[in-house]
């Protein structure tokens, strides 16, 4: 399984890739790619978990409709710390 949280820019992905969340905070991720919008490419970047483990279901978490209408989960940043991260696209 791979999982996506949504940048507001490459250098906000960046950073997180390096240092990750905060560990308390809940993070809106979702398992499809962020969608591309031409008009601003910085929002198109993001921060992918990979190697989530077998038994990681995301519909453990709540679940919340974002500003653009598509669902979100919420993920505890110390979860996802845990998994490996880059940015997307690469």
């Amino acid at each position: 399984m791979v999982l996506y949280h949504c940048c507001v820019s490459l250098g906000m992905a960046r950073a997180l890739e390096l240092v990750g969340f905060l560990d308390d905070e809940l993070i809106p991720v979702t398992g499809d790619p962020p969608t591309v919008d031409k008009s601003n490419p910085d929002e198109a970047f993001g921060v992918v978990m990979l190697n989530a483990p077998f038994e990681f279901r995301l519909e453990d978490y709540p679940m919340k409709v974002n500003d653009k209408g598509r669902p979100e989960r919420l993920v505890p940043g110390a979860v996802l710390n845990s998994f490996q991260r880059a940015i997307w696209p690469v």
